[in-house]
């Protein structure tokens, strides 16, 4: 609870901060900060505000790369209070979210954590870390190695809860009709006149994975799915 207040203070004082200037349309900013929001294409609209996102990290790091500026213009343009603001809503540790959720926050945390190191060892050099370094290293591989195991663990639990049995049903072939049966959540028809009729007829569970992975492969790929989710049973011959 603390953490999510933590993150709604620092939202709310970067909202303030920023309402009169920022690079997103009505829609895309009553997506991101209101409560209360009637908008279509939801999708459409946060795939451009990622685009927006881009853009504004392209600047940003054009601004960093930049020589033909000093450091006290790069320093103005990028203040502590306003870089560590940014940070802090990036890293701040959610209790609520599983470990997924919270892989990309890690990642960003051991490269600061990473990167903190070597500007300490390139900048006082007299200063021996190196054994620091080589401490740090392992840790950030052991907890990285704890952490896929826990996003592991977490998809297998979610795969059990969405198969109607923990066995996938035996299907025998039967004359006239093609049967299916997806191997994910284990759902299944027995009724297809056709092989496409059968995998049609299929009502897979509500977090199956397969609906994510028809969304991300597209109606191309459809021999792939095919051969990757489900079992095909063939009508008797006589």
């Amino acid at each position: 609870m603390f953490a999510k207040q933590k993150i709604l203070n620092n939202t709310i004082c970067d909202i303030v901060d920023m309402e009169s200037h920022h690079m997103f349309s009505d829609t895309q900013y009553d997506l991101l900060t209101s409560q209360n929001y009637d908008i279509k294409n939801i999708p459409q609209q946060k795939a451009r505000i990622i685009e927006k996102a881009d853009d504004m990290m392209n600047s940003l790091r054009i601004i960093l790369h930049s020589n033909n500026v000093e450091q006290e213009f790069k320093d103005e343009a990028f203040p502590q209070h306003k870089t560590t603001s940014l940070i802090n809503n990036l890293i701040t540790y959610d209790n609520e979210n599983i470990a997924i959720q919270e892989r990309n926050k890690q990642a960003i945390v051991l490269d600061l954590m990473q990167q903190c190191l070597r500007y300490f060892q390139d900048r006082y050099k007299e200063v021996f870390i190196t054994k620091e370094i080589k401490v740090f290293e392992q840790f950030a591989k052991d907890i990285t190695a704890f952490t896929e195991n826990q996003i592991e663990e977490s998809k297998a639990q979610e795969l059990f809860k969405t198969r109607d049995t923990l066995q996938p049903p035996l299907l025998y072939p039967r004359k006239g009709f093609w049967k299916a049966l997806c191997m994910e959540c284990h759902r299944y028809t027995e009724l297809g006149k056709t092989e496409d009729e059968a995998l049609k007829r299929i009502r897979h569970s509500k977090n199956c994975s397969i609906h994510k992975e028809k969304k991300r492969l597209g109606k191309y790929e459809k021999e792939r799915i095919k051969i990757q989710y489900y079992k095909i049973i063939p009508p008797l011959k006589k």
